[in-house]
């Protein structure tokens, strides 16, 4: 293929953001779908005081939520007491344990209630709704119906039900949900052939692999934080309910794997900018290796 340096470097720039979107999707995806994967990631993101921290906010504005749906907008004391309570378990630094064991319970019961809506492509939504009972009895607190009234909450045969989602809202996601598919399915793929294109066009293609996986060790280490930004984001919308748990999930495995894609990436980049370097010497100097190309 003949090289053009410009069409070089535009295709390495989109396959390295299509990269990026796949890798979110494909985390978030595996966090929506594989159990065991979900709750050891989101073990794992619980370990960080920060993320116990967005947990305990999103806790509250859930609530607050709850209360304006349930036509209550003003919580009564013992309710917000009851709130407080529970999000200062939440943020504690008590063993660890029994907190995620509760949260994981109730977040992945509520997963499946929406993802299976979102799987089924349902018409007409139903509400979700999560029962928040472990999370309570976690921290202590005890409730009279009055009391959950003014929480937004309905109790159910010893279940104490938070709405997350409306129909309506679940309606949204399923827009973000199909795109995240979409992306998951190829993004990937399309990457792979622009980086190859990339590479074909670029004059010197061992250094522009060596640039491509600099890079991919430069997003390995920045998109847990890009996620983790998201998570605290999503926590202040009405769709906070669900996606930020879930954004920390996927931000939690994304990091587990974060720092060795980083390591191999830099490596690569190393060994690749040392290979190039010495076939130019070899053919007897011309361009210096990391020269403008243009």
């Amino acid at each position: 293929m003949r090289v053009h340096p410009r069409l070089s470097a535009t295709c390495l720039g989109l396959a390295l953001t299509l990269g990026s979107l796949w890798w979110s999707a494909a985390s978030t995806y595996v966090v929506l779908h594989d159990d065991a994967r979900f709750v050891g990631a989101l073990t794992q993101a619980l370990d960080h005081p920060s993320v116990r921290a967005q947990l305990g906010e999103w806790t509250g504005t859930a609530f607050d939520q709850a209360a304006r749906l349930a036509g209550d907008p003003k919580q009564t004391r013992s309710a917000q007491r009851a709130v407080r309570q529970l999000q200062a378990a939440i943020t504690s630094t008590a063993p660890l344990e029994p907190l995620v064991s509760a949260v994981t319970g109730v977040v992945v019961a509520t997963r499946d209630t929406a993802v299976g809506q979102l799987d089924a492509q349902a018409t007409p939504k139903s509400e979700v709704r999560a029962d928040v009972a472990p999370l309570l009895a976690l921290a202590g607190v005890t409730v009279d119906k009055a009391t959950a009234r003014a929480m937004g909450l309905s109790v159910t045969k010893g279940h104490l039900t938070l709405p997350l989602l409306t129909g309506e809202q679940l309606d949204l996601l399923q827009h973000r949900y199909d795109w995240l598919l979409l992306i998951r399915r190829w993004a990937g793929w399309v990457g792979l052939v622009l980086l190859a294109v990339s590479v074909a066009t670029s004059r010197l293609p061992l250094r522009t692999l060596a640039v491509a996986s600099g890079l991919v060790a430069v997003i390995a280490l920045v998109l847990p934080r890009l996620l983790a930004y998201g998570q605290g984001r999503a926590a202040a919308t009405e769709l906070g309910g669900l996606v930020a748990p879930l954004l920390a999930a996927a931000a939690g495995r994304v990091a587990t794997v974060g720092v060795p894609v980083a390591v191999v990436g830099g490596l690569l980049a190393l060994g690749l900018g040392a290979l190039q370097i010495l076939l130019l010497r070899r053919r007897g100097g011309g361009r210096r290796p990391f020269e403008s190309e243009s």
